[in-house]
């Protein structure tokens, strides 16, 4: 998971996970596991249609974001949760707002129920008085295909 960082412009309890230290070398001559994830998933090829439309839900998390719209990311992210009011007040509070999503790496996981999508968000805000300020950083997505659909099970920004 990349280093988190907040959201823009939310409050404080709302910060993105950040990445575990590496594990301490092994003195023994055994060699080590593979990481789970590298045992549970793999790369997609970038032409399969689980990629595609991976990509799609994450344009369409973007668009959202852009559009300042609670029932578009409430579609694209039905099991919200509590940052779901978070976001409804950032969204409330700007006049405008971008965020465009740039995808690193995309895995889905053996089975083709799940993947994890990391990579970088630039955009920018502009606050209830107009002053605008960058809003860039980090992101880490899980999706679950529920009915043949990529919707999104977890995020941090």
């Amino acid at each position: 998971q990349p280093a988190g960082v907040t959201a823009p412009n939310p409050p404080s309890s709302v910060i993105a996970r950040t990445a575990e230290p590496a594990a301490p070398a092994r003195a023994s001559a055994e060699p080590a596991p593979a990481p789970p994830a590298a045992v549970a998933a793999t790369r997609a090829p970038a032409e399969s249609p689980d990629h595609q439309a991976i990509t799609a839900s994450i344009q369409q998390l973007s668009a959202a974001f852009s559009h300042r719209s609670m029932a578009e990311l409430q579609e694209i992210w039905p099991r919200m949760g509590a940052i779901r009011n978070t976001f409804k007040a950032v969204f409330d509070s700007a006049q405008s707002l971008t965020r465009d999503l740039h995808i690193q790496s995309l895995t889905i996981a053996n089975d083709g129920s799940t993947a994890t999508v990391i990579g970088t968000y630039d955009g920018r805000i502009r606050d209830g008085r107009g002053v605008e300020t960058a809003s860039n950083g980090n992101f880490y997505v899980r999706l679950a295909k529920r009915s043949g659909k990529w919707l999104v099970d977890d995020a941090n920004f």
